[in-house]
């Protein structure tokens, strides 16, 4: 696994995608499922968090982007001031440190 790409599990009988992994899909109730995998999606929605937990950033940008076929994902949103429709791509990275541990996760940057 890539650490600049979302991995996701398509069904096999029907084609429905998700993020999660399920033992059955979730349209169909199929138990066959293929890996695609993501590098970049469009912001659809986000929120900027100025309220935030010990050893996070302020403001914290959390963006829910959309890939092909209507996959969504939540994430933090770096390097870029947050516009709806904007093109990203996947990224890791660190999320928060607090008392020496640096938790990471999923974030999305800029595609330009």
């Amino acid at each position: 696994m890539s650490l600049t790409e979302l991995t996701a599990s398509m069904c096999s009988s029907c084609g429905h995608t998700t993020v999660y992994t399920h033992s059955r899909c979730p349209n169909c109730r199929g138990v066959g499922f293929v890996e695609v995998r993501f590098k970049e999606g469009r912001v659809l929605t986000y929120t900027i968090l100025s309220a935030t937990r010990p050893g996070f950033g302020r403001p914290l940008i959390l963006a829910m982007v959309e890939f092909e076929n209507a996959v969504r994902a939540v994430g933090q949103l770096d390097g870029a001031e947050p516009r709806t429709g904007s093109r990203v791509r996947v990224s890791h990275g660190q999320l928060s440190e607090k008392e020496g541990v640096i938790s990471t996760g999923l974030k999305f940057v800029p595609a330009d």
